[in-house]
């Protein structure tokens, strides 16, 4: 069984990928992103979407994922998170998947990310260490924050992710798990 996650990284546009990342089992898609006018570059399957709980994030069509995993990052957001956990429970129904605070924090702790009130973890980085929990191995594609340090989406959307994610730590957990052969780069 093939997973891959694909960032919203605007590497993607450097490569028509699309039909190697629908060849997948699993496609992993993130927070906003967007598909039309892209499928060459990033396919159009989607299978899971990986958000977080926030409202900045829209509403995707519900027959659009099998399952939406919501990530609750502990943050200086968090108290204001369960209306819209609530509206996205309601919205999505039983494909919805509340990854909770418990989670996250231990993520936050095995990268030493533990000040909610500067740095957490992306989402990114939340779905990459909660799928390696059930996928011997993770493909890669679109991530360049976490894998290269460079900010931007492929889509416009202004860039703050680097104002709350310590992406060199993220990098160098990657880069770990390359090694070990966990993770590979499409």
């Amino acid at each position: 069984m093939s997973i891959i996650l694909v960032g919203n990284g605007s590497s993607v546009l450097q490569q028509e990928l699309g039909e190697k990342i629908d060849s997948h089992n699993i496609v992993v898609r993130f927070n906003n992103c967007v598909l039309e006018g892209y499928e060459q570059n990033i396919g159009q399957k989607c299978t899971f979407l990986a958000r977080r709980a926030c409202d900045d994030i829209k509403l995707h069509p519900v027959d659009m994922f099998q399952q939406i995993y919501v990530f609750v990052p502990l943050c200086k957001w968090t108290p204001f998170m369960p209306p819209v956990i609530d509206e996205v429970k309601q919205f999505y129904g039983n494909k919805c998947i509340i990854v909770g605070t418990n989670y996250t924090i231990q993520t936050a702790q095995k990268l030493g990310q533990n000040d909610p009130q500067t740095k957490w973890p992306s989402i990114g980085m939340l779905a990459i260490d909660y799928f390696l929990q059930y996928f011997k191995q993770l493909t890669l594609y679109g991530f360049d924050g976490i894998i290269d340090g460079r900010e931007g989406h492929y889509f416009p959307k202004p860039p703050k992710d680097s104002l709350y994610h310590d992406f060199e730590t993220e990098q160098n957990y990657i880069k770990q798990l390359i090694t070990q052969k966990r993770i590979v780069q499409l």
